[in-house]
């Protein structure tokens, strides 16, 4: 040994030599395939409402042919829930405008109630496309 070299200190603590370190796998054959069945099962909920929505939605529109101008005279009279100027307010509205409409469909012609200004623009002959009736409205 050189002269200047320490003597190893038989007290001193001896490191001890690193370990290999042992990988233990944590998971299973089982859990691998619970993971992938999830996985799958995910996937094809978002892939089935992904194509759903790129169907045609089902339409409540119907169009048909004006058979018929019906003017009832009616009106009504809209009271209005707050005060301007110290006064309720109230207007009269015509309502009794209607256009009896054939569809194709139907044996019996759709009476739809229809604006003043909408009335006068149509004639008899002409197509009008409508909502559906709540009765009879596909969701």
């Amino acid at each position: 040994m050189p002269p200047d070299s320490p003597e190893p200190d038989a007290n001193a603590p001896v490191t001890p030599a690193p370990r290999k370190v042992l990988v233990v796998p944590t998971t299973s054959r089982r859990d691998v395939i619970i993971g992938i069945v999830i996985a799958v099962l995910v996937l094809g909920f978002v892939l089935f409402f992904v194509l759903q929505t790129g169907k045609p939605q089902k339409t409540n529109m119907i169009e048909g042919e004006i058979i018929e101008k019906i003017h009832t005279g009616n009106k009504e009279q809209e009271i209005k829930l707050g005060f301007k100027h110290g006064k309720l307010d109230e207007s009269t509205t015509d309502t009794g405008y209607h256009l009896k409409v054939k569809v194709k469909d139907r044996p019996e012609p759709y009476v739809v109630p229809v604006e003043k200004w909408r009335w006068e623009a149509r004639k008899v002959g002409d197509k009008l496309e409508f909502l559906r009736p709540k009765s009879e409205r596909e969701y």
